[in-house]
């Protein structure tokens, strides 16, 4: 479709420019980083600046961009969607949370931690509003007009994303706060086993570490996520492993050298 529309459109075109930032989504979730790097530069260098790009690949562009970790280059494409969302939807609308989010995202990368705090409030305030204000009137908090991820998801990535702001920018007490809002909610909405449950709980773990003197706790849910992913996703799971990682990291600043040995032994058999 890309080479059928250069020749009928032109390379300049905006169609072409969007099929050009899909393909190298799609390339990048297939985990080609040669092509996408080039289908990405391509589209920068043609369109000269870009602000000039069309308002959709603007905003491929720039998701792939955030996930190749060029947040500079992200960020005034960004910026760009966000003043257009405000200005078709509405401040509130989940849409423009939606981009609120992905621009907090890429300024906490780059330091700027007060706007990312900032944008990270009032998309988690906005995407709130709108989930309560769906169960209210008894229907699904879905895509609300901005494709199928949920708003519930979306809530738990800008809490998740504002504890770690909260926690550079040393309000521990906040942070570990909003951890464990997060963690209750993944809890409630996917069950104690769900990956996602886990997830969570070592997130709370690492965040008490760093802010807080918990140890008990910290080892306690070390443990409990370690042992679940076990039994639910076997030893050799990426994200057991992961657990392992962050359960030895506990247990040597523990001075428990024995029991961390012990688990690095597992992984190395």
């Amino acid at each position: 479709r890309l080479q059928q529309l250069e020749l009928a459109r032109g390379p300049d075109h905006p169609e072409t420019i969007t099929a050009q930032c899909t393909l190298a989504s799609m390339h990048f979730e297939s985990g080609s980083q040669i092509i996408t790097d080039s289908l990405i530069n391509k589209v920068l260098t043609g369109s000269g600046s870009p602000s000039h790009l069309p308002k959709a690949a603007q905003r491929q562009a720039a998701e792939v961009l955030l996930s190749m970790g060029r947040f500079s280059e992200a960020e005034p494409m960004l910026r760009n969607c966000l003043e257009a969302d405000t200005a078709i939807h509405g401040e509130s609308d989940v849409r423009t949370a939606r981009t609120s989010l992905s621009l907090a995202f890429a300024l906490k990368q780059l330091g700027q931690l007060r706007e990312s705090e900032r944008l990270h409030r009032r998309a988690l305030s906005d995407l709130e509003a709108a989930a309560a204000a769906a169960a209210a009137a008894g229907v699904g908090s879905g895509g609300g007009g901005g494709g199928s991820r949920s708003t519930e998801a979306d809530i738990l990535v800008a809490m998740n994303n504002l504890a770690e702001v909260l926690r550079d920018l040393r309000q521990f007490k906040e942070a570990v706060r909003v951890s464990r809002r997060a963690l209750g909610i993944t809890r409630a909405s996917f069950g104690e086993d769900h990956p996602d449950t886990l997830i969570a709980m070592n997130n709370l773990a690492m965040m008490l570490k760093t802010a807080e003197s918990r140890d008990d706790e910290v080892l306690e849910l070390c443990q409990q996520s370690l042992a679940t992913a076990d039994e639910i996703l076997g030893k050799t799971h990426q994200l057991t492993l992961m657990f392992v990682d962050n359960l030895v990291m506990v247990l040597k600043d523990l001075g428990r050298l024995c029991e961390a040995d012990k688990l690095l032994q597992r992984c190395l058999s």
